[in-house]
């Protein structure tokens, strides 16, 4: 039988089905004035929510924003219970700027929607190698250090066509130097010699961040810092990261063919996965 997603929001402790939200106009669909976390969760539970929660946090504070995060304990489960108890799913939180104005808004105050969606299976670590095609030029408007998702994303829906019609899975961004910086869902790194490199140039990720806290722990190297296209192309294996998928190994970059080592890819599913 085929899945059919369930999608339930909470919005102003109140639950709705999406295409009832009173949300009206606002600042975040006026300006993209606002940002949002995208959480995987497994039987109900949150991952990495403190990762997640740090990020908002320190996203709010560079947007003088304000908004104090919903009491999980209570909207959590009731999320939970009203999508039909999923095994796997996504949770979206996003805030938004209350008020009016132009682009000097009026008010600090913001709004919190948290939208919930199951999942027809569990996409971690388990989906098919992506070919990637860059993308010189569509520069992500961040906020300094990458320290938040903005609502403004036109510029990963304009990525993401473009490699559709070049015929790859996903876009892998570049600014004008030739630097990478981000695919447009997702955080690039490589392993090279047994050593994790992650690209720390785009959104500050939240499963990059784990990433770097399981090499830690497990005593591999890692280095977070500047990639290159020769970087990748020369890497043992090369990868997407984020915390919904944990890793997508990448086969094609440019037409470009990288091997995938089975001994390689064990080492990163090590690193993935939740203690």
């Amino acid at each position: 039988m085929a899945h059919t997603a369930q999608e339930i929001c909470w919005y102003a402790h109140r639950l709705y089905v999406p295409e009832a939200l009173p949300l009206g106009l606002n600042r975040g669909l006026s300006f993209g004035d606002g940002l949002f976390e995208t959480i995987r969760l497994v039987n109900g539970q949150p991952l990495l929510i403190s990762l997640h929660r740090q990020r908002m946090e320190r996203g709010q504070q560079a947007l003088n924003l304000y908004c104090s995060p919903p009491p999980w304990e209570d909207v959590l489960p009731t999320l939970w219970k009203a999508a039909g108890e999923p095994a796997h799913a996504r949770l979206k939180w996003l805030v938004f700027r209350q008020g009016s104005g132009a682009y000097l808004p009026e008010a600090e105050q913001g709004a919190c929607l948290l939208s919930l969606r199951s999942l027809p299976q569990d996409p971690y670590c388990t989906g098919e190698p992506v070919r990637l095609t860059t993308q010189t030029g569509i520069v992500p408007p961040t906020l300094p250090g990458g320290l938040g998702k903005t609502l403004s994303s036109l510029h990963y829906v304009l990525a993401a066509q473009a490699a559709r019609k070049l015929g790859a899975d996903h876009a892998l961004l570049m600014d004008g130097q030739g630097q990478l910086l981000e695919c447009e869902h997702a955080n690039i790194g490589c392993l090279k010699s047994g050593t994790l490199q992650l690209c720390n140039r785009g959104i500050a990720g939240t499963q990059q961040a784990f990433l770097q806290q399981q090499a830690k722990a497990l005593q591999i190297p890692c280095v977070a810092g500047p990639l290159s296209l020769p970087d990748l192309l020369e890497a043992d294996l090369t990868f997407i990261t984020n915390s919904i998928i944990g890793y997508r190994t990448v086969c094609q970059i440019d037409g470009h063919t990288l091997a995938i080592p089975a001994y390689t890819e064990e080492l990163l599913k090590r690193i993935c996965r939740h203690p």
